[in-house]
């Protein structure tokens, strides 16, 4: 369960990091979201800084972290 990324805009905050599309958010800040409405309330919790998010890439073992910037131009 989780959030598959389908596309990552290239001015977002994920266009940042090394995630893929296809990629499966299960957490942020270890508090596990299941849906879009749900990823976008924690995003929302934290103006700027730095958020944790954790997933899966379907076919591929292990849970991979991601720290993603929120709010800062780097």
């Amino acid at each position: 369960m989780g959030v598959r990324i389908k596309s990552i805009d290239e001015k977002g905050a994920f266009s940042k990091t090394r995630i893929e599309e296809g990629f499966v958010i299960t957490k942020i800040n270890n508090k596990e979201v299941l849906s879009v409405e749900e990823v976008r309330k924690e995003l929302e919790k934290i103006p700027s800084g730095s958020v944790k998010v954790e997933g899966v890439y379907p076919g591929y073992e292990g849970v991979y972290p991601y720290t993603i910037k929120i709010g800062t131009e780097n």
